[in-house]
């Protein structure tokens, strides 16, 4: 697909303090080359999630992408406190949202482990209202991996539905990046 042509030439996580650029779109350019280097974009992450304050909206953000690199390395150490985090959070608004990306942390792992029947079961089990609730960039990254999963598993129709549901995401967010993703 020519993904590289997507990526901005500072792509590359910058030593700048977090502060001096904003953690959005640092968090932006972390996600736009984890899929090229997982392991150097959760160690940025790991460092940015000690600026964020429990329960708050950028560190469920923090532990989304850092969470979706664990499931893409395999690495169950690095997993396993993320989603102990996220199915602890604070008793808030946000926390069905924080079960939401605990299901789809864990349902990565599933599929890069192989274990496709996991991934399905963990997919289906969010709860809905909870997903409906999340930042479009959370519900994009749940609907594209129902994309994969569901057309892993053969259901076509239904994962055809969950890639127009990312790519409607992702144009909504106004990320071209997103929409080349969703495709790939």
């Amino acid at each position: 697909l020519g993904l590289a042509a997507c990526q901005p030439d500072n792509a590359r996580v910058s030593a700048e303090p977090v502060q001096a650029q904003g953690l959005w779109p640092e968090l932006e350019r972390i996600e736009r080359s984890a899929r090229a280097r997982p392991a150097e974009q959760a160690q940025a992450l790991q460092r940015l999630y000690s600026g964020t304050a429990p329960g708050s909206a950028e560190r469920l953000e923090v532990l989304s992408l850092r969470g979706g690199m664990a499931a893409r390395l395999r690495d169950r150490t690095m997993l396993d406190p993320i989603l102990i985090e996220l199915r602890n959070w604070p008793l808030d608004a946000q926390r069905p949202g924080a079960e939401a990306v605990a299901g789809l942390v864990q349902a990565g792992f599933h599929l890069n482990q192989g274990q496709l029947r996991d991934a399905k079961k963990t997919l289906q089990s969010l709860n809905e209202d909870a997903v409906a609730k999340l930042p479009d960039r959370l519900r994009y990254r749940i609907s594209a991996l129902r994309s994969v999963v569901l057309a892993d598993a053969g259901e076509f129709d239904a994962a055809l539905q969950s890639g127009q549901e990312a790519m409607r995401l992702a144009d909504r967010l106004g990320q071209g990046w997103r929409r080349a993703m969703a495709l790939s």
